[in-house]
């Protein structure tokens, strides 16, 4: 089995970790650009052979969309699960769950069956920064760690993690509140703008 999900974003990362907990192995697990989708397709997709292909957190978009699901579609052996309003076309092939009220790394959560405490509580957290809900303030700092560390470092950092006991370890918060203070001042030196709360653990 592979997954194929987004790069360079909290949700793909995410994807990527409810792949592992679920037993994928890492190096079956592609990394593609927004709109890259297409060309993954084209050049990438026949070197997976004839492994099951799990599309996460993307979606095939653009002029040639049709095309290149039918393609997948004639393949067979995959599923797609997506929450942008570029795959809402797709919902209705059988092996497309489209839906917006779910981010990527819920929707793969989901389909994995994963159902421990920790999966769900890191789903939750990711989605409320994914969907831009602000529920709950840890999110943002969560976004912002990734974004320090890398997708790679992050995905190896919460593989095992169980955010339910705490989302950083002590030193990764003394590093986040360094970051985010300088990363504040900045701000509030360009703009004008006050520098928020302190970070939360």
């Amino acid at each position: 089995c592979a997954l194929v999900t987004h790069m360079g974003c909290m949700d793909g990362s995410g994807c990527a970790i409810m792949f592992i907990r679920a037993g994928g192995k890492r190096e079956n697990i592609r990394y593609c650009a927004a709109g890259m989708l297409e060309r993954f397709v084209k050049d990438d997709l026949p070197l997976l052979g004839s492994k099951f292909v799990i599309f996460a957190d993307i979606g095939i978009s653009g002029p040639s969309q049709q095309r290149y699901a039918d393609e997948l579609e004639k393949r067979g052996n995959c599923v797609l699960l997506d929450h942008h309003v570029t795959s809402i076309q797709l919902k209705d092939r059988n092996w497309c769950d489209v839906r917006q009220e779910f981010c990527g790394t819920e929707l793969l959560r989901q389909y994995l069956g994963l159902k421990d405490e920790s999966s769900v509580a890191l789903a939750k957290l990711i989605q409320d920064h994914d969907l831009w809900l602000r529920q709950d303030p840890r999110s943002v700092d969560l976004a912002a760690f990734t974004v320090f560390v890398g997708q790679d470092v992050f995905v190896d950092r919460f593989i095992d993690r169980d955010v339910t006991k705490g989302v950083f370890t002590p030193l990764e918060t003394e590093l986040m509140a360094i970051m985010i203070r300088r990363r504040d001042q900045f701000i509030g030196a360009t703009t004008g703008r006050q520098p928020r709360a302190a970070y939360r653990s």
